[in-house]
C-alpha cells in the first residue's frame, strides 16, 4: 500500500472511516486510516491526528497526481509542505510523544515557521505570545501558543481561533481576543 492510507472501502462507492483498531489483526479493508494501529503506519509508534491528516493529504495528492487529475483541470499540484506549520503546532499542542515520525513533522514545521513561511495567524500568535520566530522551539509551541488555542476552544471561541490561525492574509491584532494575551 502506497503511503499507508487506512480507510475501509464498503462496496465500490462508500468510504467509512475506522476510528479504532483493537487486537493484532487489522480489519479486512482495502485502505485504513487510524493513528492507533502501529503496524499500519510503517511499523512505527502511533501518530496523532495532525500527522495522520497530513499523510492522508499526501496520499490523496499522490493518487490524484498519478491519475492526472490536476493536469486535466489545469491545477498546480499542491505543495503540502505549506501545512507543516499547522502540523507542528497541532502535534506539540496535542502533547503527542515526539517519536521519530512526529519529531520529523515538528522539526519541518518549526523550520518553516522560523523561516517566516507560516500563516499570518501563527505569526500574530507568536507576536501575542512575545516569541521570536527565529528562536522558536517546540516548547514554545507547547507552552506559549498551544495553551492559548486550547483555552480558546474551551471558551467557545474556537471558530475564531481556527480562522485566525489558518488565515492566509494579514491578521490584525484585533482579531485576537484580549483574553488570549494573558
Amino acid at each position: 500500500m502506497r503511503a499507508s492510507i487506512m480507510l475501509t472501502l464498503w462496496g465500490s462507492r462508500c468510504w467509512s472511516p475506522i476510528t479504532t483498531c483493537r487486537g493484532e489483526t487489522l480489519p479486512d479493508a482495502k485502505r485504513l486510516l487510524t493513528p492507533t494501529c502501529a503496524t499500519a503506519i510503517s511499523h512505527r509508534n502511533p501518530s496523532q491526528a495532525w500527522g495522520v491528516a497530513f499523510y492522508l493529504m499526501l496520499a490523496l495528492r499522490t493518487l490524484l497526481r498519478d491519475k492526472g487529475w490536476f493536469d486535466s483541470r489545469g491545477i498546480a499540484v499542491p505543495n503540502l509542505a505549506e501545512y507543516l506549520d499547522l502540523v507542528a503546532l497541532g502535534t506539540v499542542a496535542d502533547v503527542v510523544p515526539l517519536d521519530t515520525n512526529n519529531r520529523i513533522l515538528t522539526w519541518q514545521g518549526l523550520s518553516r515557521i522560523r523561516a517566516g513561511k507560516c500563516r499570518p495567524g501563527i505569526k500574530a500568535l507568536l507576536e501575542i505570545a512575545n516569541r521570536d520566530p527565529l528562536k522558536l522551539a517546540a516548547s514554545d509551541l507547547g507552552f506559549a501558543l498551544g495553551p492559548r488555542l486550547n483555552a480558546a476552544g474551551s471558551w467557545t471561541i474556537c471558530p475564531s481561533a481556527w480562522r485566525c490561525c489558518c488565515a492566509t492574509t494579514s491578521v490584525k491584532r484585533a482579531c485576537w481576543p484580549t483574553s488570549w494575551t494573558r
